[in-house]
């Protein structure tokens, strides 16, 4: 999936996007995303490849107020660039690169 120049808002949802074995996701160039008050976790993945996030500009797609609001998993890659986001955990097997990268 790519995404620009399109306002995404996803909220009251349990998991506000999933992405499962080898799914992947590219927001960027206008493309602005706002992820918040999901119950559980605003953006899963779980063997994912590759999300690829740039907010243009910087900090104006954001990922916050969820239970978590980004679990990675299970070899799942990330690139966020200038994306604002509250919580982040992942496991060992993920690869992270970015603004905001795995603990």
């Amino acid at each position: 999936m790519s995404i620009e120049g399109s306002h995404f808002v996803i909220e009251n949802n349990q998991v506000g996007l999933n992405f499962r074995t080898g799914s992947g996701a590219a927001f960027q160039q206008g493309g602005l995303l706002t992820v918040r008050n999901n119950n559980g976790t605003g953006m899963l993945a779980d063997g994912a490849g590759t999300l690829a996030m740039v907010s243009d500009p910087p900090g104006a797609s954001v990922i916050q107020n969820n239970g978590t609001d980004v679990d990675l998993k299970f070899g799942t890659r990330s690139d966020f660039q200038g994306v604002i986001i509250g919580t982040i955990v992942c496991d060992a097997t993920v690869l992270s690169r970015g603004t905001t990268v795995c603990p």
